[in-house]
């Protein structure tokens, strides 16, 4: 089977999941090829890969998105993936391109995979997102989500066949490096709490920033916690507000920038537990990297988490609001007992966490079931 991998994004998670993905699929089909904006920031990691890529000039802003001359992009990407000749084409994340290279493709007679990472809209979501994914919907044959709570979702919305597989953890950097931002000193003898990823209103950062305040409004607590946000994105004036305090007071570390694979990896291995106050969720890859580096989580059960965490293995499981976390944070901090029960068995799941591999022979094993004749 020969497989062509689209990505055409820039930033963020995307290019990591897309080259860990590419990487198992090319261990059991005769031929990849994958094709990718050259404005991908992982783009030497790609370089320094064995794949076989193709790189395109792909607009980052939706003016350049929406000229006219993008078609000519678009179609210097259909032409060389039909002169590739692939039996499917997998694109792993929505793009505005991708409608018009499926849709040109499946006429032609391709199977077109889409994985939809979150079939239902988020609280602050764009609407040009969800615009996005009814053209996905529309213009391939088959789709993928990362959990069972996805699949049921999408189900809801298409009669196409639908498959999942729990989020494999993000590969990230094999060497740490610590943020410029952090001062180590002050973090000497504190649990740490760590926030990380992207920061989006339905993530329910200002209930974990509120709930941290009012920990470290008692002294017995204020004397030995800290709290670490890291992640690109913009927060409501009064959450930036009481971040800002926490900060003055030595309390907290506010990151609010891209983080760099070797970054994430040092402040997980600095930090005590990370906290995930999500409202809603489809599945996330901070949650399986958490886990695979042998961290325990707070964990919000919304949308595809419970089921990610396993259940609560390794995790606490809370409620999506400030007073909930405040009493898990509080648990924990009281407990140590139970923080290092929660260790012992996040480091006894790490061998049967959701893998690459699995991800790839299950994508495969999806398409052959649903490959059409060309």
């Amino acid at each position: 089977m020969k497989i062509a991998v689209v990505y055409l994004g820039h930033k963020g998670a995307g290019p990591i999941f897309t080259l860990s993905l590419s990487n198992a699929l090319s261990k059991h089909v005769e031929e990849i090829k994958c094709f990718l904006s050259s404005k991908i920031s992982n783009y030497n990691d790609w370089t320094k890969s064995k794949l076989n890529v193709a790189f395109f000039n792909v607009p980052k802003t939706s003016r350049q998105i929406f000229h006219k001359e993008s078609l000519k992009v678009i179609t210097t990407i259909i032409n060389e993936i039909i002169h590739f000749n692939p039996d499917a084409i997998v694109f792993t994340m929505i793009h505005p391109f991708n409608f018009i290279i499926g849709n040109y493709l499946r006429k032609k007679g391709y199977t077109v995979l889409s994985l939809i990472h979150d079939p239902q809209p988020h609280e602050g979501e764009k609407f040009w997102v969800r615009l996005i994914q009814k053209l996905e919907l529309k213009s391939s044959d088959i789709f993928f989500t990362l959990s069972n709570f996805s699949k049921f979702n999408l189900k809801k919305i298409t009669k196409k066949p639908v498959e999942n597989y729990l989020h494999p953890i993000m590969d990230i950097s094999s060497v740490s490096e610590k943020p410029p931002e952090i001062e180590l000193e002050i973090l000497k003898n504190k649990f740490v709490f760590l926030y990380f990823g992207r920061i989006e209103p339905y993530k329910g950062l200002n209930n974990l920033v509120e709930a941290f305040s009012s920990l470290v409004s008692d002294k017995k607590f204020e004397e030995k916690t800290y709290l670490i946000v890291a992640g690109a994105g913009n927060l409501d004036k009064t959450t930036n507000q009481k971040l800002n305090e926490l900060e003055k007071r030595k309390l907290a570390c506010f990151i609010n920038r891209f983080l760099k694979d070797s970054e994430i990896l040092e402040l997980i291995n600095i930090s005590n537990i990370a906290v995930l106050p999500y409202l809603s969720a489809s599945q996330s890859g901070v949650l399986s990297t958490i886990y695979y580096y042998g961290k325990p989580a707070i964990v919000t059960p919304v949308g595809g988490l419970l089921e990610q965490s396993l259940y609560g293995t390794g995790s606490l499981i809370t409620l999506p609001n400030s007073l909930s976390l405040l009493d898990s944070m509080k648990f924990i901090l009281e407990n140590e007992n139970i923080y290092n029960l929660l260790l012992e068995e996040v480091r006894s799941i790490r061998k049967n966490l959701p893998t690459w591999n699995g991800m790839a022979l299950e994508i495969i094993d999806f398409i052959r079931a649903n490959l059409k004749k060309k």
